[in-house]
């Protein structure tokens, strides 16, 4: 990252309810509605809610940040204390040296005249006030002195009054922070809003059908229901332990469901592979692979056992992540977050297609 020019965190959505989620999406809208007619700072009060509601610890500290005198150290505290313990310590690390950065890029008052000289001045200045203070510091030099622009020193400055030059130099660099500040809050509400939109249309195309397989699970198979909130309540746990546990709830999750629509026998059947499989009880796979089979269409039935197998091989590849040691990667959390999404989504077709049957 250039340090000179840091660049615009891009807000992540949030695992938030759907009620919290259009909380959210109305305060941004409204914020948007109004954006640059009203002050900067009443917009960013409206973003630091929004990344409060929305869980997002990462976007609330600069965001807070602009809400704050920040040559005050208790103010820097106060906004650490809120996030302490909600992002891990690299990471936290990381944000803190590139928000200082940003920080200091957007705040500087860039080539400033030493009034003294009527030159640029040798060493750029960070200014620390909050943005509600730089609007007020704003309005206070347009109340003294409302004529005089940033121009009018370098073509008049032997004839003007040390006072005047502050003042003007004041209202005019304050408003070159203000504007890079506000470039950089409108892009985090825009981004939010387009993200909430999109969560907003999952919900609505995910929840009729999670519903529906919630009821068939209840009704035809509720250990099942019982095994997936298991899966749910460990992935939540988020520790090494809980990552291991949520891959062995996941098999007994389509072993039980695979025991509903293919109960074990000594049978063997011929695979797609044209290959010979058993029906032990342990042959979970081969089992719903066997029921895909005598069950769906022929098109339908390449897609189903695609998807078993996959789930299969997801959940071989987390197991072995898991027995490596390999706990705190962030994509083995990931990996385990889609086994149990995708283990749902293939108990919830196979139950059906059973009912069906």
């Amino acid at each position: 990252m250039n340090a000179d020019r840091p660049t615009a965190l891009v807000p992540a959505p949030s695992a938030v309810s759907s009620s919290t989620l259009s909380d959210a999406l109305a305060i941004v809208r409204e914020a948007l509605a109004s954006y640059g007619s009203v002050p900067l700072s009443q917009s960013l009060r409206a973003a630091v809610r929004v990344a409060r509601l929305l869980g997002d610890p990462e976007s609330l500290w600069w965001l807070d940040w602009e809400t704050r005198d920040l040559a005050d150290e208790h103010s820097q505290n106060d906004v650490l204390a809120e996030i302490s313990g909600l992002i891990p310590t690299d990471r936290a690390n990381a944000l803190m040296t590139e928000f200082s950065a940003r920080y200091r890029y957007e705040r500087a008052v860039w080539g400033a005249l030493d009034i003294n000289k009527g030159v640029p001045a040798t060493k750029d200045k960070v200014v620390r006030d909050s943005v509600q203070s730089i609007e007020r510091r704003i309005r206070l030099s347009a109340d003294i002195q409302p004529s005089l622009k940033w121009y009018d020193i370098l073509l008049n400055r032997p004839q003007l009054g040390k006072q005047q030059i502050e003042l003007t130099l004041t209202a005019s660099h304050f408003s070159g922070i203000l504007d890079r500040i506000s470039a950089r809050v409108h892009d985090y509400l825009s981004r939010v809003e387009a993200a909430a939109i999109f969560s907003n249309s999952a919900i609505d195309l995910l929840g009729p059908h999670i519903t529906t397989v919630n009821a068939l699970l209840q009704d035809v198979a509720p250990v099942v229901l019982t095994m997936m909130t298991s899966v749910y309540r460990r992935l939540a746990e988020g520790d090494s332990e809980a990552l291991s546990q949520a891959a062995l709830s996941c098999r007994r999750v389509l072993k039980a469901v695979a025991d509903v629509v293919q109960p074990a026998s000594a049978d063997t059947i011929i695979g797609l592979d044209g290959a010979e499989h058993d029906l032990a009880a342990g042959a979970y796979v081969n089992r719903l692979v066997a029921f895909i089979q005598s069950s769906y269409p022929d098109t339908a039935g390449a897609v189903a056992v695609a998807a078993v197998r996959d789930v299969a091989r997801r959940l071989s590849a987390l197991n072995d992540l898991a027995s490596q040691g390999v706990h705190s990667d962030r994509l083995s959390f990931f990996e385990a977050r889609q086994c149990a999404l995708l283990t749902y989504i293939v108990a919830g077709d196979m139950l059906a297609h059973h009912r069906l049957a």
